[in-house]
């Protein structure tokens, strides 16, 4: 639900003056977050604090932990711990121990939801990670957008949905959901313009009367209609004539990016050409072998590098030293910009002295000509030197000037040559995109006097001698490090170093860095590592303070002995409300207890045994529901909404053998389980002592699984979460519903709230009000919640609260290391006792 629903919904509750709490969670950890709303009217509703009991915590991309008490706009994924979370996923130990990390001694759960802390300390929900995306490097979060196109004006627009352009990933879409088929897009874009980065303003804006849907009931995104890429279309680049770009043939020289200067500066001092011309380490090499099913031709590969060339003005680019600074220039597209060369190999050994050559010779390039990349095909000595199309084990040699490419970006250019090499490359038409020259002129537009300031500052505390004068006399003052080599290794060495031309500096001392740099590489893209943290002492304890949420709760004990309980202290209260039909918890019990007889003495369930239930809305549903818990059994809700298909999926995945329905329903399965018909049952039943002995003495304690809920994920997929009996009761007493609260239940059976709703108040001495069941919402586990106060003015985005009781929640980022607060961002960690 879009912020603008929401507050359309709370404002049409305001004359009966009630209470509205916002609760957070999914269907592995109950309700571990949640506050009442004070604000309505808030720019974001918060989702809340993590709840007495619950932990929680803000995780980043780089695994630290977000505090509350820093830049609001940081981002973490929620983790949460506590004793509300799921025991495993049935029969996916896989799935179960991805969604599990383990902090500081405690387990965590991560949802895989994003968040952000508000000046409060309030948890402000943002989505899912799914969703993320990037766009030119830069993260985009589509809610967001979406938030800001729908407040232009929400009483046009329903919905919004923003993605990246199935024909180009550097644009965005918006899809727009309103009934006014003639919506002025060009003001919702300037309206982008006024909240948004430039980069985040969608590219095109489509305007549909509703989302395809399917079969899972969520939005079918390859359905939605392509948006026409008009060539006048505006994209999210500032506009031509603002970034300097000349129009004509031969375009003007630029000056080099910081980056090119510096490659540039270090190749010229190190590698000086009197010292010696030979040598380079700023060869980048990519190296392919043909097999036996691949079938190239020289000619095509040739035409292939020269679309990527002219795809890529980085290959083309020319590096010019005049008048005391670097300029780059562009060339037109030609294939004299590189070198295609094809040599015999004869052997291996002839072969190694190839590859070294291109290795270290930086003479195969000229910076100032533009010739940056060249292409070696080197053939087997057997093979037809004129023959134009290449054999099997033909080697291609691609070699790369490092001022052109680098690690990260060689995945592009091997995707650009395969899409070359089978007739799936675009046009080169690009000249609306931004390229690597445009950065270079905003890089140098950039203010850098803040960053000079700040590095001074820092510095300036240090205690060097940065100040003290080099004497251009040598003092003789000096460290010596002595270490010994063997023999045998000295001679080796002063061999190499005599084939290759080198010094004995440049063979060791030298290349440490190059060695350091490959271990740092590994040593940081281990995700793993993560006991590293950059959170400040005091900014750990308020993590543990926001997390102090344990409360000793008196024993926990079954779902089923909780609510014979509140039954035997008040029988003739009402329990449930249904139209103009009404049932005490007395009737409630009495009708439950023959359920759960007819499942022990006639079905034969044991304990722990999966019942699967059919049920619509009614007094058979609750009945069915407890019914099966005091048999021992383990209850599995059905949505009869679902498809037959993914009905029987699910029996399937529980093996499952027996499912209760009711009359509307007898005949909705093709399964071949057995089916009963509670309302049967309910009629021919009678209570006698034998019902009430048999029940007494089914083996069922609060570690045993209470009940499996089936969940989808985005593709599609079902996981059954399974729950225990404590894990239900911890997040319920969480809550703290009253005797006298009236609670509406309107959830599906696919989620696990629908449980809260009914069960949860019905073991705390409540009365449920049960909707027609036409009139379900969609709505998922709750793990923290937000008490939201009318009174409230702040306009702030809406948090998603606290934990609950005994519930854990963090912000990390990939390396599973708590975000810092109000600086970053992470996934949502939930965890807790779980025990």
């Amino acid at each position: 639900m879009k912020h603008q629903e929401w507050t359309h919904f709370l404002k049409f509750l305001t004359p009966f003056n009630p209470r509205t709490i916002c609760l957070f969670g999914l269907s592995e950890c109950h309700v571990p977050i949640g506050c009442q709303i004070q604000d309505i009217d808030g720019i974001d509703i918060p989702i809340g604090y993590p709840l007495p009991g619950i932990q929680c915590l803000l995780i980043d991309e780089q695994g630290d932990v977000i505090s509350n008490t820093n830049n609001q706009s940081d981002i973490g994924e929620i983790h949460i711990a506590g004793s509300t979370l799921f025991n495993c996923y049935l029969d996916e130990p896989e799935r179960t121990t991805n969604r599990f990390v383990t902090i500081q001694n405690q387990v965590y759960l991560k949802t895989g939801d994003l968040a952000r802390y508000n000046t409060k300390g309030e948890l402000i929900y943002v989505g899912r990670i799914d969703f993320q995306m990037k766009v030119h490097g830069q993260r985009v979060e589509p809610a967001e957008i979406e938030n800001t196109i729908v407040s232009w004006s929400p009483t046009k627009i329903s919905n919004c949905l923003v993605i990246k352009a199935p024909q180009n990933d550097d644009l965005l879409v918006a899809y727009v959901v309103s009934n006014d088929s003639e919506l002025n897009t060009e003001e919702i874009r300037s309206h982008c313009n006024q909240y948004l980065r430039q980069y985040m303003v969608p590219s095109y804006f489509v305007v549909i009367d509703k989302f395809p849907i399917n079969a899972n009931g969520k939005i079918d995104r390859k359905q939605l209609p392509l948006p026409s890429l008009r060539l006048d279309a505006l994209t999210n680049f500032p506009p031509i004539e603002d970034r300097l770009m000349s129009e004509l043939e031969e375009k003007v020289h630029r000056v080099a990016s910081f980056a090119q200067q510096r490659l540039w500066m270090d190749e010229k001092i190190r590698f000086n050409d009197s010292f010696n011309e030979q040598i380079s380490v700023y060869n980048e090499l990519l190296i392919y072998r043909l097999t036996s099913t691949t079938s190239l031709s020289i000619d095509r590969l040739r035409q292939a590098l020269t679309f990527i060339i002219g795809k890529h003005e980085i290959f083309r680019t020319a590096v010019i030293y005049d008048q005391d600074k670097l300029i780059q220039k562009i060339l037109p597209i030609s294939n004299d910009l590189f070198d295609l060369e094809t040599t015999c190999v004869m052997n291996g050994t002839h072969l190694k002295q190839i590859v070294l050559n291109e290795e270290i010779n930086r003479s195969l390039f000229d910076l100032e000509q533009g010739r940056i990349f060249r292409c070696h095909i080197l053939r087997q000595s057997f093979n037809n030197n004129d023959d134009n199309n290449l054999k099997q084990d033909d080697i291609i040699l691609f070699n790369f000037h490092h001022i052109a490419i680098d690690g990260s970006s060689i995945m592009i250019f091997i995707n650009d040559l395969r899409q070359a090499l089978t007739m799936q490359a675009s046009s080169n038409n690009n000249e609306d995109n931004m390229t690597y020259i445009d950065y270079a002129q905003y890089e140098r537009l950039e203010d850098w006097s803040s960053a000079r300031q700040y590095w001074n500052n820092v510095l300036s505390t240090l205690d060097n001698s940065m100040d003290q004068q080099n004497s251009s006399m040598r003092s003789g003052k000096g460290y010596t490090v002595t270490f010994h080599l063997d023999h045998g290794l000295v001679i080796n060495l002063n061999r190499f170093i005599s084939q290759s031309n080198l010094t004995l500096f440049q063979s060791t001392i030298s290349t440490m860095s190059m060695r350091l740099k490959n271990i740092f590489d590994q040593l940081f893209s281990i995700s793993s590592i993560y006991q590293f943290s950059l959170l400040l002492p005091h900014e750990v304890e308020l993590m543990r303070d926001l997390n102090n949420t344990f409360v000793d709760y008196c024993q926990i004990g079954c779902i089923h002995w909780d609510f014979a309980y509140q039954a035997h202290l008040h029988p003739q209260k009402v329990a449930l409300v249904l139209e103009n039909g009404s049932m005490t918890y007395g009737e409630l019990l009495y009708y439950a207890q023959q359920v759960a007889n007819h499942l022990i003495t006639t079905c034969a369930v044991q304990s722990g045994q999966m019942v699967c239930q059919l049920i619509e809305r009614s007094f058979e549903m609750v009945i069915g529901m407890i019914g099966i818990w005091m048999s021992g059994g383990v209850y599995t809700p059905l949505n009869l909404h679902d498809p037959d298909t993914q009905l029987n999926a699910c029996i399937q995945q529980t093996d499952a053998h027996l499912i209760l329905v009711h009359q509307p329903t007898h005949d909705q399965l093709l399964s071949q389980c057995l089916s009963i018909n509670t309302d049967e049952v309910i009629g021919f039943a009678h209570m006698n002592e034998e019902i009430t002995t048999c029940i007494d003495f089914v083996n069922v304690t609060s570690e045993h699984i209470s009940h499996i809920i089936f969940t989808k994920e985005h593709s599609g997929l079902l996981k059954a979460v399974q729950l225990r009996h404590r894990n239900f009761i911890s997040s319920i007493r969480s809550i703290h519903i009253q005797p006298t609260d009236t609670v509406l239940h309107h959830t599906s059976v696919n989620f696990d709230v629908h449980l809260l709703e009914i069960v949860g108040t019905l073991i705390m001495g409540g009365q449920v009000i049960l909707l027609h069941p036409n009139g379900n919402l969609k709505c998922t586990g709750t793990a923290t919640q937000y008490i939201y106060e009318s009174n409230n003015d702040d306009a702030e985005l809406l948090p998603i609260g606290r934990p609950l009781p005994n519930v854990h929640i963090y912000l990390l980022d990939e390396y599973f290391q708590p975000v810092i607060p109000g600086v970053q961002t992470g996934e949502i960690i939930i965890g807790g006792n779980i025990s």
